[in-house]
């Protein structure tokens, strides 16, 4: 009986043992330290600890289950590139992260259930878009920031659906939102500030605005369907307008 509670003793310890050496282990996988230019394959998770100085694009993503956390440090490019260029991947998240200074924020192509949160862009350079999403499908792009981007698209996104745009917000750049060739897009609750335009829909369906507010924007530029054909349908407005 003693040998038997023994023997259970022995294999709690172990168990706990084991339990603290995959937590550490997994600690120590989230400080692996990145490089300008290189690529992260599935199953990485990386956490920056100091601000990252690129030529050329930042970091290329190329596999499933990959985290980023900025943890509030910053990627900076020298105007060329694109800060972090997400392809045919899936399960992204990146999190708590400032890019400036690139061609191109971020661009997610082929890509499935990419998550964007607290990421800051700054200072993306002339016509060029903080985040591109083409092709791709269940992407969250929720609770960033996007401002001092003048000549700027804030997030455009093309031939892509079922995705959700919520909670950013977007100062002082000509383009807000496009959604071009998309559908099942759902764009709510966020804060758009001295744009040229708000909303640029083309070719779109299913596309829902609701709950987002607007300051110092021309009413007229509020949303603009271009001169595209459209097949926009089952749009519903909810919009606060506030001009102060």
């Amino acid at each position: 009986m003693i040998r038997k509670g023994v023997t259970a003793l022995s294999i709690l310890i172990f168990l706990s043992a084991l339990f603290v050496i995959t937590m550490y282990a997994q600690q120590v996988v989230a400080q692996i330290a990145v490089n300008c230019g290189d690529t992260l394959t599935s199953g990485m998770a990386v956490r920056l600890n100091s601000d990252l100085r690129c030529d050329g694009t930042a970091l290329l993503v190329r596999g499933d289950n990959v985290a980023i956390d900025g943890a509030g440090y910053s990627i900076i490019g020298n105007g060329s590139g694109t800060g972090l260029d997400i392809q045919n991947s899936s399960d992204i998240n990146v999190k708590n992260l400032i890019l400036s200074n690139f061609s191109l924020g971020m661009h997610i192509f082929g890509s499935r259930n990419v998550q964007s949160s607290n990421n800051e862009w700054k200072y993306i350079p002339v016509r060029r878009t903080a985040i591109f999403i083409r092709q791709s499908i269940y992407n969250g792009i929720e609770f960033n920031i996007f401002n001092g981007n003048e000549n700027t698209t804030a997030i455009e996104m093309r031939d892509s659906g079922n995705s959700l745009i919520a909670g950013n917000e977007i100062k002082g750049v000509p383009q807000g939102i496009i959604l071009d060739n998309s559908s099942n897009i759902t764009v709510k609750n966020n804060l758009l500030v001295n744009t040229s335009t708000a909303f640029n829909v083309r070719k779109s369906e299913n596309i829902t605005l609701n709950g987002n507010r607007m300051i110092n924007i021309p009413v007229v530029n509020f949303f603009n369907p271009k001169n595209y054909i459209s097949i926009v349908i089952n749009i519903s407005f909810k919009i606060d307008v506030s001009n102060n």
